[in-house]
């Protein structure tokens, strides 16, 4: 991927994040922060390459939900922010069945694209079975962390950078182990680990100040 074209989608998840909170109600604003897990859902089987290092397809829009879910946990109640979260996973599992019978029974346009399809899939099951779980598991470990976090009396932006400095070694270690681990070698996916945690921490420093802000903004209502 070019580093350009990289940049723009960091630039665009910023924009639309803007979007969705100053114009959006509060019932649509939890279906935004649906449709992004979601979304993270379906780009997380690809790997691509920027420059020489591999990251997981999904890295900005993973990052930009793991963020924002500081938000939701600030301002919602703990039974509503749990209510998010067991929805979220439900909605998931259900993509992921739709994504297993779209692969096998489902035609599509061409023999190619069905192939390729299919094989991204199939090939990735482990993925297909682990990423709703693991969403959810770090969904609740960033309450508990965050919460935690909150003690020490920082910033808020301080507070959400050193619980994520926790989250995303768990999400990047547990996620590229379970996944690629006897499918490509151990120094890749150490490599690949290690790549996606720095990219993810970087982009969270730039998504936290925005979010920190809206923390502080009462007229954003979740």
């Amino acid at each position: 991927m070019n580093l350009l074209i990289f940049i723009l989608l960091i630039v665009l998840s910023i924009f639309f994040m803007y979007i969705s909170l100053y114009m959006l109600d509060k019932k649509n604003y939890r279906y935004i922060y649906l449709i992004y897990s979601i979304l993270g859902y379906l780009m997380s089987f690809k790997i691509i390459k920027l420059a020489s290092i591999n990251l997981s397809a999904n890295i900005v829009i993973e990052t930009l939900f793991l963020t924002l879910t500081y938000l939701i946990i600030e301002k919602t109640t703990k039974e509503e922010f749990i209510k998010i979260v067991k929805n979220i996973f439900k909605y998931n599992l259900l993509v992921g069945v739709l994504l297993l019978f779209g692969s096998l029974y489902i035609p599509v346009v061409t023999d190619v694209v069905s192939i390729n399809i299919k094989y991204m899939i199939i090939d990735n099951y482990k993925i297909l079975l682990i990423y709703p779980i693991l969403l959810a598991i770090l969904q609740l470990l960033t309450y508990l962390v965050y919460n935690s976090i909150k003690e020490l009396k920082l910033n808020i932006q301080n507070n959400i950078i050193i619980s994520s400095l926790t989250i995303l070694m768990v999400d990047s270690v547990i996620f590229n182990l379970f996944a690629y681990l006897f499918k490509i070698k151990l120094s890749n996916i150490i490599l690949l680990i290690l790549s996606n945690y720095l990219i993810k921490i970087l982009l969270t420093a730039i998504y936290s100040y925005i979010i920190s802000k809206q923390i502080d903004n009462k007229k954003v209502k979740i």
